[in-house]
Formats: structure tokens, C-alpha cells, sequence
């Protein structure tokens, strides 16, 4: 609870200090969701958010997709070195269709 404490007070420090400034903590902001989420999901009492179960399932395939693409990430770059950032920047590139 400390670690999410200290997510939780870095994630609202710059929207305090800097209102027009754009969020760092993005992931931070993911995981201090999830669980938040997750523990007024599980709660006895009644909920301090009006929540429901997809939120949290939300929040999940963020931290998930984050996980996986950092596990993905680590050969990459081993094995490419520096061309492993070509991939990452090519889909950013591409158009939307």
C-alpha cells in the first residue's frame, strides 16, 4: 500500500503544480487505477466510486499490454540493438485507417 500511496501522490504532483502541463505518469496512472478498482470492487462495504467490473478489466489489458510489451522488448533489443526501435516508430508512423 506504501507503492501505491507513492504512485498515487506522484500521479496528482504535477496536475496540482502544473494544471496545463501533460501527464508523465501514464502508467502510474493505469495502475493506481486497477487497484483502486480492484479494491472497491472487492470491499464489503459499498463502494467509494461508482464502479463497474469492465473498468477494472480495462485497467487489466493496459498493465497487461505494458507487461507484455516490455517482456517483448527486452530480446528485441539484445538481439536488434538500436534497430529495435525502428518497429515501434514504423506503427507510430503508419495511418490509421
Amino acid at each position: 500500500m506504501i507503492a501505491v500511496s507513492a504512485m498515487g501522490c506522484q500521479f496528482a504532483f504535477l496536475p496540482l503544480t502544473l494544471p496545463v502541463a501533460p501527464s508523465t505518469a501514464v502508467m502510474t496512472c493505469n495502475l493506481t487505477n486497477a487497484v483502486l478498482r480492484f479494491l472497491d470492487l472487492s470491499s464489503p462495504t459499498q463502494p467509494l466510486i461508482e464502479s463497474d467490473g469492465r473498468r477494472l478489466i480495462g485497467a487489466l489489458h493496459l498493465l497487461v499490454g505494458f507487461f507484455v510489451g516490455c517482456v517483448l522488448a527486452t530480446p528485441a533489443l539484445m538481439y536488434l540493438g538500436d534497430w529495435a526501435w525502428e518497429l515501434p516508430a514504423g506503427l507510430a508512423a503508419e495511418p490509421s485507417r
